[in-house]
């Protein structure tokens, strides 16, 4: 497979190198296929599969394709490999676009994303009957997923609990990305971890507790006299309930969960990926360049924000 691959990509970089260094070839392809080739980045995620994918979408026109880039053309085992590369490496890539999302998002979306990806690989897996090279790419992307991310996919309280935490907090998510056999433990720890932060929330006047008791009562306790016997205690675990009973899933909801918003505060504040702060390092080197070397903190600050806050 690796020799197949490193032949297959060579081939593949020859025909990307030609039309960004030619642009009659570039024209030429693009006139041939209807859209411009993109070429790797090293330091863009997915670029080598958004690449791979769509040079794969003129696979009609490839001999016309590599006869104008000068290149011998892809075999029929090194297409049926970069097919292979796209559909074993399809979950990865979306859960990497998944991850360096800015608006709207969460470090609360880390641990499902996760946790679903693993279900896609094992689903590219089992569906590769013909035992090609998709489920032998994907199976060494599983095992190295299992292997970096061992205590989420796991559910190790001790050692993920900001991960696991943020996305119960996120009424987006809640327990429903847990597994059945996980929610009883990751319930308790999110009680447990809600009682920690009930010091910091405001006290609510007797006449709001009661009304949250009697709604708990009416809706899911059978024994009142169970819930009375658990105060204060109890008020934060009815809190927690009726949160995860909420079938609700804007994040505004979280004003009624006075704690819970807290917790949200607290777990999503982190961002899930480097994505943002990297493309404010290019801006950054674009900004301070050798003629503006002088610029004061305060101004080279402002100018990135302007600079941001306009794209």
């Amino acid at each position: 497979m690796r020799k197949v691959m490193k032949s297959a990509l060579g081939k593949c970089s020859a025909v990307w190198n030609k039309t960004s260094r030619s642009v009659q070839a570039a024209e030429a392809i693009k006139s041939l296929v209807g859209y411009k080739l993109p070429k790797p980045v090293v330091t863009r995620w997915n670029s080598t599969f958004d690449s791979i994918n769509t040079l794969l979408k003129a696979k009609p026109q490839f001999d016309s394709l590599f006869a104008i880039a000068g290149t011998p053309k892809l075999t029929v085992t090194e297409t049926e490999f970069l097919e292979d590369y796209v559909a074993a490496m399809q979950p990865i890539a979306w859960a990497l676009d998944k991850l360096q999302s800015e608006k709207n998002f969460y470090f609360a979306a880390l641990a499902p994303t996760i946790l679903l990806t693993k279900v896609k690989l094992k689903s590219v897996i089992d569906s590769d009957t013909n035992e090609c090279f998709t489920s032998v790419i994907a199976s060494e992307l599983l095992a190295g997923l299992e292997q970096r991310f061992q205590s989420i996919l796991n559910f190790q309280m001790n050692l993920a609990k900001p991960e696991i935490l943020a996305a119960v907090t996120l009424p987006m998510f809640k327990m429903r990305w847990v597994p059945i056999e996980m929610r009883d433990s990751v319930k308790s720890a999110f009680i447990a971890e809600a009682k920690k932060f009930v010091k910091s929330v405001p006290s609510r006047n007797e006449n709001e507790s009661e009304k949250c008791s009697t709604d708990w009562d009416d809706l899911f306790v059978e024994n009142q006299q169970s819930v009375a016997s658990h105060q204060p205690s109890s008020s934060v675990e009815v809190e927690c309930l009726t949160y995860l009973q909420d079938t609700a899933t804007a994040v505004e909801t979280l004003v009624k969960y006075p704690v819970i918003k807290d917790m949200f505060l607290y777990y999503n504040t982190a961002l899930p990926s480097s994505a943002p702060a990297e493309r404010l390092f290019s801006f950054a080197g674009m900004i301070f360049r050798p003629n503006r070397a002088n610029l004061s903190d305060d101004l080279f600050e402002m100018l990135c924000f302007l600079k941001l806050y306009q794209d």
